[in-house]
């Protein structure tokens, strides 16, 4: 796998993400759930492969960058960040652990990357979608993708026009939060969703891909939306945010510290072809505000 074009430290998080990945999708921990507590829901499943992939990937890239820190996704309190280190990235070792559990093929190793608080890179690994799905991506350096075991990676960007009849997905919470009801119902019938991301992160990083022209998500936590921000904005894609404050979307300007906390699911988004993304995100904005009339 020829991945030369990107940073050391980039490097480093891929062949993370791959090895662990790999040892999962083997069935190296077990896929059985056991209940966690969740900010949104009150509860969540989590496996032994979310907690012990956790632990192999942050000891592998800790094996070259000592002082690195990190956001992960279980135990986050054992591994602090502010995301304004030299060096940090964001851990989630199954990301869709409901279709994991269920041994489907849509969830992914998901890793991105932070320097100095400026999002630079990511990579999501799929080990069951298309004989092995990796996208990966760095600011500067361009976004690339294999599948089917190839070695070469082929440069990607999101979709460089928008189709008659996109194809848009939703995280599937979108469906599970009435909040969202009036904004599906309003939705004109060429932009209603035609697939449901179980995986956040590998839902961004199809968008950035283009294989997926857009991507709508309630509120997430850090390591859901990590993994695919910076690899969605060098793929050449728009990617708007929101809160959800008193019942009302408000429009997220730039990220500040409470969209990294890991004690509420904050920061909601919008990713994909820019015009899309702008349509769908006043669809959404009219929505709410007609719901507080």
């Amino acid at each position: 796998m020829n991945i030369d074009n990107f940073s050391n430290p980039l490097r480093a998080a891929i062949l993370a993400a791959v090895e662990v990945g790999t040892l999962i999708a083997g069935g190296r921990w077990s896929r059985a759930g056991q209940e966690k507590a969740h900010p949104t829901f009150g509860i969540a499943s989590v496996t032994d492969s979310d907690i012990e992939g956790q632990a192999a990937i942050i000891a592998r890239i800790r094996s070259q960058f000592p002082s690195a820190r990190f956001f992960a996704e279980e135990k986050g309190n054992d591994y602090p960040a502010s995301g304004n280190e030299e060096l940090v990235f964001s851990v989630d070792s199954v990301d869709g652990t409901t279709p994991f559990r269920h041994s489907l093929p849509m969830w992914c190793t998901a890793l991105g990357m932070m320097q100095n608080g400026i999002h630079t890179g990511g990579v999501v690994y799929a080990p069951e979608v298309l004989g092995g799905l990796t996208i990966a991506g760095e600011k500067g350096r361009g976004v690339r993708l294999w599948e089917h075991g190839s070695n070469e990676g082929v440069p990607v960007r999101v979709s460089q026009k928008v189709p008659s009849r996109p194809y848009v997905m939703t995280g599937v919470n979108v469906l599970r939060l009435g909040w969202y009801d009036r904004f599906l119902s309003g939705l004109q019938r060429n932009l209603r969703p035609r697939g449901i991301a179980e995986s956040g992160a590998l839902g961004l990083a199809l968008v950035a891909a283009g294989r997926v022209d857009a991507l709508v998500q309630s509120p997430q936590l850090p390591h859901d939306w990590i993994g695919g921000y910076a690899m969605l904005r060098e793929a050449g894609g728009e990617i708007r945010c929101y809160h959800i404050k008193r019942g009302e979307m408000v429009a997220v300007a730039c990220l500040t510290a409470v969209d990294y906390d890991y004690t509420e699911e904050r920061l909601g988004f919008i990713a994909g072809h820019k015009e899309l993304v702008q349509e769908l995100f006043s669809t959404l904005q009219r929505s709410t505000r007609r719901a507080q009339e």
